[in-house]
C-alpha cells in the first residue's frame, strides 16, 4: 500500500514538474521519497531477519498465477513511465517491486521448514498428488516421524485433500481421473490383516501376546486383547523392556490397550515388525518385545 501511494505520488510529482508546480513537486516527490524510505528501513530488515543465509543457497522455482502477471503487467507499465519521465523515483518504486518478486520465492521457502517442506519435497518429485499411504511411506523413510506426519496433513496451509486419502500441493493442476485412480487403487491394495498374531500361556503362568504391527498400530499405539483374556487383562500394567527398563504404563480396558507408542518409538519399530508383550496379572507388570517376523516368547 505504502509502495502504491508512493508511485501515485512520484507520477504526480512529475506532472507537477511539467506545469512548472515546484512548490507541489516538491511536495509530492518528498512524500513519495519519505514512503520509499519507510518501506525500506522497516519492510526490508524484518523479512531479511526472518530469513537465513543459508537459502540464499537453495534453488527456487517461480511459477506464475494469474494475479503475478498482473503484476508483471504493472511492473512494465511502471518501467515505460520511469523512461518517459525519466523520475528516479520511479525506478526506487520499480526496484522494490522487482526485490518483492525475489523475497516472494526465498520466504515461500523459509517458512516452509521440518515436516512441512520433506511433504512438499516429496510432492513435488512424486506427486503433485499422492495416496496417503504411499506419501507417508515416503516420508517416514526420509525421517520424519509418523505423528508429525499426521498432524502436518491434517492441519498444513500447503496441503489440501483431493478425494478420500489422496493428498497432494495446494493448488495443483489435477484431474479427477487421477484421483479416481488413485482411489481405486487404494481400494485394491487395501486388503484386511490380522493385527493378533497368537497368544497363550508361558510355563509360569503369564500371558503372552504376540502383534504384528499394522500402520494403524504403530501410529495410534492401540492394540486388541482376545475377547477370552479381556476380562483379565484390564486396568494399568506397568510396563518394561525386555532389558529390565521401565518404558511407561500399559492400559486395557474393553479388549483394547494402548501405552506402549513411546516404546515403539523409541526402538524405531516398523510395519510388520511383531511384537510380544508377556502379562503378569499378579505383578500387574508387562514386558516388551520387538522383533522381525512373526514372534513367540
Amino acid at each position: 500500500m505504502a509502495l502504491a501511494m508512493a508511485f501515485l505520488l512520484a507520477v504526480y510529482s512529475s506532472v507537477f514538474a511539467q506545469e512548472g508546480r515546484l512548490v507541489g513537486t516538491a511536495i509530492c516527490a518528498s512524500l513519495a521519497l519519505f514512503l520509499a524510505g519507510y518501506v525500506a528501513l522497516t519492510a526490508v530488515p524484518y523479512l531479511a531477519r526472518r530469513t537465513s543465509l543459508e537459502w540464499l543457497r537453495v534453488s527456487i522455482e517461480y511459477r506464475l498465477t494469474r494475479e503475478g502477471k498482473f503484476f508483471i503487467v504493472f511492473i512494465f507499465i511502471l518501467a515505460i513511465a520511469g523512461l518517459n519521465t525519466g523520475n528516479n523515483l520511479l525506478y526506487l518504486i520499480l526496484a522494490s517491486l522487482l526485490a518483492a518478486i525475489l523475497m516472494s520465492g526465498v520466504l515461500s521457502l523459509a517458512v516452509l521448514t521440518g515436516v512441512e517442506a520433506k511433504l512438499v519435497e516429496i510432492l513435488q518429485k512424486h506427486g503433485p498428488v499422492m495416496e496417503r499411504g504411499a506419501l507417508e511411506e515416503l516420508c517416514v523413510a526420509s525421517g520424519v516421524n509418523r505423528f508429525s506426519f499426521h498432524a502436518f496433513v491434517a492441519c498444513s496451509p500447503v496441503i489440501a485433500q483431493y478425494g478420500h486419502s489422496v493428498y497432494g500441493l495446494l493448488g495443483a493442476d489435477v484431474s479427477a481421473e487421477t484421483v479416481k485412480s488413485l482411489v481405486a487403487r487404494r481400494w485394491r491394495e487395501r486388503a484386511p490383516t490380522r493385527v493378533l498374531h497368537s497368544h497363550g500361556r508361558t510355563d509360569d503362568g503369564k500371558l503372552w501376546l504376540s502383534y504384528r504391527l499394522s500402520r494403524a498400530a504403530s501410529t495410534y499405539a492401540v492394540i486388541t486383547v482376545p475377547a477370552a483374556l479381556k476380562d483379565l487383562v484390564s486396568g494399568r500394567f506397568r510396563l518394561y523392556s525386555a532389558e529390565g527398563r521401565h518404558v511407561g504404563t500399559l492400559a486395557a480396558k474393553d479388549g483394547r490397550a494402548w501405552g506402549v507408542g513411546a516404546f515403539l518409538r523409541q526402538t524405531e519399530a516398523r510395519i510388520d515388525d511383531s511384537v510380544v508383550i508377556t502379562i503378569d496379572l499378579d505383578q500387574r507388570t508387562a514386558v516388551i518385545a520387538v522383533g522381525e517376523g512373526p514372534a513367540t516368547p
